[in-house]
């Protein structure tokens, strides 16, 4: 569920920073700009709302140091988890609320977000008297909205990682002791969510890091670097990219333990599909009850392998409903 929010926040944030330039409103003079005020207004308040993608960020970091750290059980995660969810989605909607009661929302040349207007106005923060007719003091804003909050975030999730290492390295300590009397407790739950958790951590360094890096060098002197600019553009956007891709790997390289000779690209169109038809499809776990997966050993095609898959579904469920009836008629007899 925590996956579920991040995942909203990012299509929505996602969508309008891909817009780039085009709600700006067209009278700036900036590449593409075509928008009015009123375009660029959304946009600025669906970028703002991405926030809440940090927050969740660190609200995924909890989930995994209680569980991998301290042990929660699933009524105890149930506890929090509202809190896990209202502090991103509040935090994110009362500034983007705030930055359109507040104006805040102008053209930032890559897109619109918190910005003054005109550009290289005079804020009013510096002498008390502004030629801003929109944005007043937005560079203040940007830190206490955006920049600020998401500094906290990264350090969170810094320290919460941190957090999960130190414990699983505990258990493996802890397991080496267990093996040398002759035992072997199985950890591997915990491990495999201590690596989903970091690759999680990954993923949001990777998409902040260089936004933030331009904008110090900004606020410090002024000045831009298209590298770190443009690397910026690129990796800010794609928000769930990384996220969704961490979340196939597990199941991805369950799938090709399962089918090594099988190429890479076709296994993981099979896992796609696996995903749209959960109920007709599954990657062989151990704690399922249906049969494994179906190893390819030819390059069948993705639909040969779908219907072999939907045919053996359908012959396992009337197999069982004719065994159902023979007992029901057996116990009649007998009655």
């Amino acid at each position: 569920r925590l996956l579920l929010g991040i995942s909203c926040v990012d299509i929505l944030s996602s969508f309008w920073l891909g817009m780039s330039t085009w709600p700006i409103p067209k009278e700036t003079g900036i590449m593409w700009a075509s928008g009015t005020t009123l375009s660029c207004t959304i946009q600025g308040f669906f970028t703002q709302l991405g926030i809440s993608s940090s927050f969740y960020n660190a609200s995924l970091s909890f989930y995994y140091l209680f569980i991998v750290r301290y042990d929660w059980k699933d009524h105890q995660i149930r506890k929090v988890e509202p809190f896990l969810h209202i502090i991103p989605i509040l935090f994110g909607l009362s500034t983007a609320i705030a930055g359109l009661f507040l104006k805040l929302f102008n053209s930032a040349n890559l897109w619109c977000w918190i910005a003054s207007y005109s550009p290289n106005c005079d804020e009013s923060f510096r002498d008390g008297s502004t030629t801003c007719t929109r944005g007043r003091n937005a560079n203040i804003y940007r830190w206490v909205f955006f920049y600020g909050p998401l500094w906290a975030m990264i350090v969170i999730v810094t320290v919460n990682t941190a957090l999960i290492y130190a414990a699983v390295r505990k258990t493996e300590k802890a397991t080496r002791r267990y093996r040398m009397r002759g035992e072997s407790p199985n950890r591997n739950r915990s491990k495999s969510v201590a690596q989903q958790a970091f690759w999680y951590v990954g993923a949001f360094y990777f998409n902040w890091t260089a936004l933030t890096i331009t904008r110090i060098i900004q606020t410090a002197n002024g000045k831009v670097h298209y590298p770190i600019l443009l690397l910026a553009s690129i990796t800010t956007p794609i928000q769930g990219l990384p996220n969704f891709c961490i979340y196939l790997l597990p199941k991805y390289r369950r799938l090709r333990r399962r089918n090594p000779n099988v190429n890479a690209i076709f296994v993981l169109g099979v896992l796609i599909v696996q995903m749209i038809c959960p109920k007709r499809f599954h990657d062989g776990d151990e704690e399922s009850e249906q049969p494994p997966f179906h190893p390819f050993r030819n390059r069948t095609s993705l639909l040969a392998s779908s219907i072999y898959r939907i045919r053996l579904s359908q012959i396992l469920n009337r197999n069982e409903q004719l065994a159902l009836e023979s007992l029901e008629r057996e116990d009649g007899e007998e009655e």
